[in-house]
């Protein structure tokens, strides 16, 4: 039986989405605003891209517990259920969840990076941890 990954795959496709806000691929606007609006634009999107990582997160938490059952008895002989996860299909799922991992860890180290420039574009200079 297949593992059905379909949360997997909605959860990569949004932290794909997320990052490529985060590096401003998405974004085409070439207006200027003024400091105060666009201070407050930019913490808008940094909490948009925060909520968006932790929500990425949670989802693939969610489709790892779903799947722990069959994936932990897959390698079990005593196992009776019909419902068994098969060696490759461990392995895609390892191989997408470290991917999955490392995207959200790169989006965290973005959202890192610009709460560092916002800190310092608003003359905060105290530690932002």
């Amino acid at each position: 039986m297949a593992a059905d990954i379909t949360l997997l795959f909605k959860a990569s496709v949004k932290t794909v989405k997320t990052r490529n806000k985060a590096l401003g691929l998405l974004e085409s606007s070439s207006r200027e605003e003024p400091g105060a609006a666009k201070r407050a634009r930019a913490r808008d999107s940094f909490s948009g891209r925060a909520r968006e990582v932790i929500s990425n997160i949670s989802k693939l938490k969610d489709f790892l517990l779903q799947h722990r059952k069959d994936y932990v008895n897959a390698g079990s002989v005593m196992c009776s259920d019909v419902s068994r996860m098969t060696d490759s299909e461990r392995d895609q799922i390892d191989q997408d969840a470290q991917i999955f991992m490392r995207t959200c860890a790169d989006a965290i180290g973005q959202l890192r990076s610009d709460s560092m420039c916002m800190h310092l574009s608003t003359g905060d200079i105290s530690d932002p941890k």
